[in-house]
């Protein structure tokens, strides 16, 4: 007959290899925790194994009420009084059935001024907790929110996570140990209940990091210094005083934000428009402490389109490394310097910048006669290299994102721009396969080297520490290119803005409806 009445059944048939002498029991207890104990006969020892309901975790449920920042929150009181930064909670078990539950709470200097407060703030929010007792919507909350992290979890650190694997296994079935800990599979509220009952101040020990108070011993290990005294009895008394505090409130708004739904597609896309207000400003500064000059030079191509975004790409991969090898290594204008694609909402171009310590007027200069060159280096470029630049392009179109943030930035792009185009990567690189030399030639001549039909704006940044004389400057100039005639003017540079067209906007690929009430149906 089973005695204790803790144990609620207890099952002898395990099946073991017949070559194993050790003797098992199986124990499922009242509170339908399994428990293996195991001797071993020819060691005189003997061990317990433990199955601890994976699935309830209601130290989760705690943390998650604790740790909430709305209105009414623990957090939330903290802050406003100017006591601490941030707050968290965790629980740390350990595998003989003993846990800790921790509440750490970032001190500002005057919170540590106030450390008596505070702990009669957080027992008097643990006692509001009791108060209500476990509310099942909030633990089906911290749920959803548990099983989206998991559902859509970034890869872990490969050794990290077999190390908490093998941790895992010492207390879950190996059939849960991959969502142990992510997945919440039976609402528990006794459980939630009794360990609540635990959090009391005669169950606590209060650890104070700061540099002001004064020390008695020393760490054994590290040398560090610490002092350690008996929880007084004004701290008794307020735990067991802790009265109401209109300040503190327990949650009662769900978070309608949380999804549950990733299957169903809404039968309308509705587009949610944020109405900012007008604003303009300027602001103008000499900093003294700039040791290099700069010059940025913009090609601008216009609209965004499958063509023009191709071939923009290609020619910014051809001429890369001619750049490097001929401005930073051969000629040694400076170490920052880059070519890319510049855009902006729906307008693109070709962005050319060195930082260097010699004038900027000379690095423009330099950076003209390059582009310049290229057009040789184009036309006369073999046609198996040519068909490799093309397949670096598609290749870094074809990698996919790395991380669910890459990914959302790569969707959150089409619809800042209105553009809905989703299968931009297969359409373009479908386009690319077709691209000729000729027609590459075409694009550049048009945009980057026929001074008469491209748009190009240099942007200069000069170093304002140095002494620049004007005889200098001359020289300079002249060194640039002695038959420069280019009119150089001062403009005012808002007027200059005001008095130029718009590019019209793209129209989208796919057309969705519009709702709110800055429009209208017609």
């Amino acid at each position: 007959m089973l005695t204790d009445k803790r144990v609620e059944k207890r099952f002898d048939h395990i099946v073991r290899s017949h070559n194993d002498k050790r003797l098992y029991r199986g124990l499922l207890l009242s509170n339908k925790m399994k428990v293996l104990l195991i001797s071993d006969p020819t060691t005189n020892k003997s061990a317990a194994a433990m199955d601890v309901n994976t699935g309830n975790y209601p130290t989760k449920y705690i943390t998650y009420l604790i740790e909430h920042q709305g209105e009414g929150s623990l957090l939330s009181v903290l802050t406003a009084k100017g006591w601490c930064t941030s707050l968290r909670a965790e629980s740390l078990d350990d595998f003989n059935g003993y846990g800790s539950f921790n509440i750490h709470v970032d001190l500002t200097l005057e919170g540590s001024l106030n450390v008596l407060d505070i702990v009669q703030l957080i027992f008097q929010y643990i006692n509001i907790l009791k108060l209500h007792g476990p509310v099942e919507w909030i633990y089906n909350e911290y749920r959803d929110i548990a099983y989206t992290n998991f559902r859509f979890k970034e890869i872990d650190n490969l050794l990290s996570y077999v190390r908490n694997l093998a941790q895992s296994l010492q207390i879950c079935h190996m059939k849960d140990v991959l969502w142990a800990g992510h997945i919440f599979t039976e609402w528990r509220p006794n459980l939630i209940t009794q360990i609540m009952n635990n959090l009391t101040l005669e169950k606590v020990r209060i650890h104070l990091v700061a540099i002001e108070y004064d020390t008695t011993a020393t760490e054994r290990w590290y040398g560090t210094l610490f002092d350690k005294t008996e929880i007084t009895e004004e701290l008794l008394d307020i735990s067991n005083n802790a009265s109401y505090n209109s300040d503190l409130k327990f949650p009662s708004k769900k978070n309608e934000f949380i999804t549950t739904k990733f299957d169903i597609k809404p039968e309308t896309d509705v587009i949610k428009i944020i109405k900012l207000e007008n604003g303009h400003f300027l602001y103008e500064i000499k900093d003294t402490s700039l040791k290099n000059s700069c010059a940025i030079v913009y090609y601008q191509i216009g609209l965004q389109s499958t063509e023009s975004n191709v071939l923009l790409d290609l020619l910014v991969q051809i001429i890369s490394q001619p750049f490097y090898n001929t401005l930073r290594t051969k000629e040694q204008l400076g170490y920052a310097m880059y070519t890319t694609v510049h855009k902006t909402i729906n307008v693109q171009g070709l962005k050319i910048l060195i930082q260097s310590d010699k004038q900027p007027q000379y690095i423009e200069k330099r950076i003209n006669l390059f582009i310049d060159s290229m057009l040789d280096y184009i036309t006369t470029m073999p046609e198996e290299q040519f068909e490799k630049y093309k397949e670096a392009v598609a290749v870094s179109y074809l990698e996919k994102p790395k991380t669910l943030s890459a990914q959302s930035t790569l969707y959150w792009n089409e619809i800042i721009t209105q553009q809905y185009n989703f299968n931009r990567v297969n359409i373009e690189v479908s386009y690319l396969k077709t691209v000729t030399r000729q027609q590459l030639l075409n694009f550049y001549k048009k945009n980057v080297y026929n001074k008469a039909q491209y748009a190009k704006l240099s942007i200069h940044i000069s170093d304002i520490s140095k002494d620049i004389s004007e005889d200098s400057v001359r020289n300079i100039i002249e060194q640039v290119d002695s038959s420069v005639d280019e009119e150089i003017k001062k403009i005012n540079i808002v007027s200059f803005k005001n008095n130029q067209t718009l590019y019209p906007l793209l129209k989208p690929l796919n057309e969705y409806p519009k709702k709110g009430l800055c429009f209208s149906k017609f």
